[in-house]
């Protein structure tokens, strides 16, 4: 019982870590993302850091680091 508690527990955080990543890349795409007021830093920092919580959320539901990597190896071949 508790083990099925757990794991639907993990479900709904991966579900809404999911839903924040997929935001992400839709705010990424949108016109601030491409406004020429932006620095490519600012760019840059705003990603890296969305990553970086997104990594976090995901560690925290147990996935191993070398998960983590391919997806990161992943999302990079995307981009």
């Amino acid at each position: 019982m508790a083990t099925a508690i757990a794991g639907s527990s993990a479900k709904r955080i991966l579900l809404r870590a999911r839903d924040g990543i997929e935001r992400l890349e839709r705010f990424e795409s949108a016109a601030f993302m491409d406004s020429p007021d932006l620095t490519s830093s600012v760019k840059r920092d705003v990603a890296e850091r969305a990553q970086r919580k997104a990594l976090d959320v995901l560690n925290t539901v147990g996935l191993s680091n070398s998960v983590l990597r391919l997806i990161e190896r992943r999302n990079r071949v995307n981009h």
